[in-house]
């Protein structure tokens, strides 16, 4: 009966499950100075939660490669507006990956991707970093799109920008270690659950469709990392959805209380909310929201907030208890008013590559070490952006973040350095959001609990 109920579940919260990593380029282009004849050559790299890098090599000295960071955004208009139709990727220098002689001057410059017909991006001019604007023209001589798993086919092209012994060369699908499990560990896999509690309020009218989209990616992301990087059985996969009608306390109190305790440490517990929340002055030492979990289907009190609420921080508690392995709690909501309707941001590119998850990282963030994480998408006394018929940013951000630390190509797997990823590109797409004339402009800080790091 319970497999029956998680199929029905997923036939509605879940859509084919998609897994977002890394486009990678081949970029031939030459320079927008007239007077440098040089032809260059970059394999471009970004992963889904917008963090990349390039590689460049000059056809004027062939044996130097240099590397550049940068950080996915839209470009500006004329006044100063964001200009959903291009991408910029503006680069840093790191001298620290170049070889070749590093005395050698190479000046950071700047990608553009330009809107096609189908609503995604594709290459469209390189030009110095100083340079505001793309030029009218395109600059690039040929773009080569490139599957990361067929990476290990292409082992000249890779070797061209990176020596056999780096990490990335090392980290490719197919040269990478596939990450079989021991006899050990599948023994360990049959006494290894995962139970996920996702709660959406899909009812609020001042929410769709934002807490239904949140939802089914976050059942989809889990569903596929428990069966596929994680191998554990079916049975072993346990989703407790609330939503709709069933969206109460008495719901996530009746699902908090259906997962067992487990002293051996086996398990995992993933739980997620996504709808209104808010501050509560009358306890002001919680800096963790409240949920609003008033029936969505009958008329709303202020005063049933009283009794028909939750503290993020307490379910945290209350999962702790369970003994599980790995505790994380996640919550998509505001933390200042409950009669503040959401502010709507920009739409977010979402282009990326298709990738599988590595075994080997998925152990090393769910199976290594006990984990217990706290994250919530606001602080005191700030709202949670969503996006026009797209995930609320924090959520877009975690998962897209939880993909790059799960993909072959990373090397440092690990919780605290995916929070703060999360928690930077929030911030740094909703501080970029249009504010006329600097009056209640979006601010918005994820605010996370690890214990041991402050």
């Amino acid at each position: 009966m319970r497999a029956r109920l998680i199929s029905i579940f997923l036939l509605f919260f879940s859509t084919s499950i998609v897994v977002h990593s890394q486009d990678i380029y081949r970029l031939k282009y030459k320079s927008t100075d007239v007077n440098d004849k040089a032809i260059y050559d970059a394999f471009f790299s970004i992963s889904s939660n917008g963090n990349g890098f390039a590689r460049i090599k000059s056809s004027d000295n062939k044996d130097i490669t240099v590397e550049m960071t940068f950080q996915e955004q839209y470009a500006t208009d004329n006044e100063g507006m964001p200009d959903t139709t291009q991408l910029v990727y503006q680069g840093m220098m790191d001298p620290a990956n170049m070889k070749g002689n590093r005395k050698f001057n190479f000046s950071p410059v700047t990608f553009w991707f330009k809107m096609n017909k189908e609503n995604t991006y594709d290459p469209w001019a390189v030009t110095p970093s100083v340079v505001n604007s793309a030029p009218s023209g395109s600059n690039i001589i040929s773009a080569e799109f490139i599957k990361i798993d067929s990476l290990a086919s292409k082992k000249e092209l890779v070797l061209n920008f990176f020596k056999d012994t780096s990490a990335y060369y090392k980290n490719l699908p197919g040269i990478k270690s596939k990450g079989l499990l021991s006899p050990e560990e599948r023994e360990e896999r049959k006494n290894t659950h995962m139970y996920l509690v996702v709660v959406a309020s899909t009812y609020d009218t001042t929410l769709k469709p934002n807490c239904l989209i949140d939802a089914r990616k976050v059942v989809n992301k889990f569903s596929e990392i428990a069966k596929n990087a994680l191998a554990l059985p079916p049975a072993n996969i346990h989703i407790d959805s609330i939503y709709g009608s069933n969206y109460s306390r008495a719901s996530v109190e009746a699902a908090l209380k259906r997962i067992p305790k487990n002293n051996k440490k086996n398990n995992l517990i993933i739980f997620y909310y996504s709808g209104h929340g808010f501050h509560n002055n009358k306890v002001p030492d919680k800096l963790y929201p409240f949920f609003d979990l008033r029936d969505p289907s009958k008329q709303k009190f202020y005063r049933d907030l009283e009794t028909q609420t939750l503290n993020v921080k307490d379910i945290y508690d209350t999962i702790l208890t369970k003994g599980a392995r790995f505790n994380l709690v996640l919550s998509d909501c505001c933390n200042d008013t409950v009669a503040a309707p959401k502010k709507m941001g920009l739409p977010l590119p979402g282009h990326k590559g298709l990738e599988k998850k590595d075994i080997d990282n998925a152990k090393a963030l769910f199976l290594k070490d006990t984990v217990s994480i706290l994250m919530t998408a606001a602080s005191k006394g700030e709202e949670a952006v969503v996006t026009p018929s797209f995930n609320s940013y924090f959520t877009y951000f975690f998962l897209s973040s939880l993909d790059t630390y799960l993909s072959p190509a990373n090397k440092y797997p690990a919780w605290p350095l995916l929070q703060a990823d999360a928690k930077s590109q929030t911030m740094r797409q909703v501080n970029g959001l249009p504010c006329k004339e600097k009056i209640n402009c979006p601010k918005q800080t994820p605010k996370a609990l690890i214990p041991g790091i402050k």
